[in-house]
């Protein structure tokens, strides 16, 4: 079993800072570090015991390694000696268990507070921005028990306000870095300016407050840091991924889907978690333009194929009662991602392709009548989708098992196949004039005598792809498309 005692434990801490090693000096204040249980075994029994008020023996271990013994009259105040005991007393918080979150985040704040402090003494007279991985941990552990401090606080019937405390030091710890003179960029604390404001965000919409997101996108804009690229590829994505969002919730869906396409791009392969966070919103901001996608990603991606397969299906082939369907099916996921009204918005695409095909059926008339597009939506919205035929044969089955006479079952299973939406005449030129205003539909509406007068040249255009065609591919779409409107149209032969 090993054992890390305090005395070994200070003598590390205190050898990493004469080297300004900060990356491996933040492990040993990291909570998920692999040096927690050794050094939790090696304090003394009475130490592991809920906190007392007397002095714990480990903080006189780390008094003769971590004090300010030598330290020289212009030199800032050691915040070491702190933070190593108030990290060890953190351990043992956790230890205890959940009653003990509340206290171990107290501690956490004040290791943060202490070594803010150390970061902006005016008394610094060396660069200290080797030490901002050592930030990046103690402000990660402090989110993280700002939470279960948080569902602390509920559980006692308390309202929650631990994580808003902790995005008040996560403010003064941007602003720390965000404002450091040193010329030198790669040794000033300027690159860990990313950082913080990526974990402001993760704070921010936790605590459901996304329009405090503005003053730091603001604060990031008025300054002078270097180009987003000249830091590390892990704080671009994650800030990018968070601008994306953030438009998305703003309903920019171009800014959001520009920042979201540069995030997946940019995301390595060996990263799933993260590819999965930004399909939620990408494939839905594709889906609103049109744009499905690629048979190999619906397969890399089990989860996203069967959230939006059904949808994919449904606007490929106009099935609206289809759409209809898997939009009820799975409100509630949609609801939990945020992405419930763009699907609903995207349910116009399918409207199109089933005009579309009504067009088509009719042998690509210059002039169709609303009233022959009306028919060929409520017709379809009367259509059984495949899955709703399922759910029709399982409450037949359910019924019937109860008892029910077949009057009753006719009735119930009836009522789930009339359950659609008709729309008369007016309300189709309604959505005519929608599509219309949406370049979804080339063409005007006679209102007199109620036709819709379509475009000689792609009455329903394609949508705009992803990345600008060349000029060989965009010659090649259009002599397609003009031998597709040639082609004649089959007979719709009617099977008795």
């Amino acid at each position: 079993m090993n054992l890390l005692r305090p005395q070994q434990y200070a003598a590390q801490i205190s050898d990493l800072v004469n080297y300004q090693d900060g990356v491996n000096l933040a492990r040993l204040f990291d909570l998920a570090d692999n040096h927690r249980d050794p050094l939790w075994r090696g304090l003394l029994p009475s130490d592991q015991q809920p906190p007392s008020g007397r002095q714990p023996a480990y903080e006189t271990a780390y008094r003769g390694k971590l004090g300010d013994f030598g330290k020289k009259k212009d030199e800032p105040a050691r915040p070491w000696l702190e933070m190593a005991a108030g990290h060890t007393a953190v351990i043992c918080l956790i230890k205890l268990g959940t009653d003990f979150s509340i206290q171990a985040f107290e501690r956490q704040h004040e290791i943060v507070n202490t070594f803010y402090r150390w970061l902006i003494d005016a008394l610094h007279k060396e660069p200290n921005g080797w030490a901002k991985h050592v930030l990046y941990a103690v402000c990660r552990d402090l989110k993280t028990l700002a939470i279960q401090a948080d569902n602390e606080q509920v559980r006692q019937q308390l309202k929650p306000s631990r994580l808003e405390q902790a995005s008040r030091l996560f403010q003064k710890c941007f602003a720390a870095c965000l404002t450091d003179r040193n010329p030198d960029v790669q040794a000033s604390r300027k690159m860990g300016t990313y950082y913080m404001a990526c974990l402001l965000f993760k704070t921010y919409f936790k605590l459901k407050s996304t329009a405090l997101c503005k003053n730091i996108i603001r604060g990031i804009t008025a300054s002078d840091l270097q180009p987003l690229a000249f830091y590390p590829k892990a704080h671009q994505v994650t800030f990018n991924y968070y601008l994306g969002v953030f438009a998305f919730l703003r309903e920019d869906y171009v800014e959001a889907e520009a920042k979201l396409q540069m995030c997946i791009e940019m995301v390595p392969r060996r990263a799933p978690a993260n590819i999965h966070k930004i399909l939620n919103y990408l494939i839905p901001l594709m889906l609103y333009r049109g744009v499905l996608p690629s048979r190999q990603l619906l397969e890399s991606s089990i989860y996203h194929s069967n959230l939006f397969g059904g949808f994919f299906q449904a606007f490929k082939t106009g099935n609206l009662r289809m759409y209809d369907f898997e939009l009820a099916d799975k409100e509630k996921i949609l609801m939990s991602h945020g992405t419930y009204l763009i699907i609903e918005r995207s349910r116009e695409g399918c409207v199109r392709a089933l005009l579309k095909k009504a067009w088509i059926f009719e042998n690509k008339p210059a002039r169709m009548a609303i009233s022959s597009f009306t028919n060929v939506y409520n017709q379809a919205s009367l259509t059984l989708c495949q899955s709703e035929r399922n759910e029709a044969e399982r409450l037949r089955a359910k019924l019937k098992e109860q008892g029910k006479s077949l009057e009753e079952i006719k009735a119930q299973v009836l009522s789930l196949e009339m359950k659609a939406e008709k729309l008369d005449s007016e309300e189709m030129e309604c959505v005519l004039t929608n599509m219309i205003y949406k370049n979804l539909l080339k063409g005007y509406i006679a209102h007199g005598p109620q036709v819709v007068v379509l475009s000689k040249d792609r009455p329903f255009p394609w949508y705009p792809p992803v990345t600008a065609l060349r000029a060989d591919q965009k010659a090649q779409r259009d002599a397609s498309e003009v031998a597709e409107r040639q082609k004649p149209v089959p007979p719709l032969v009617l099977r008795v």
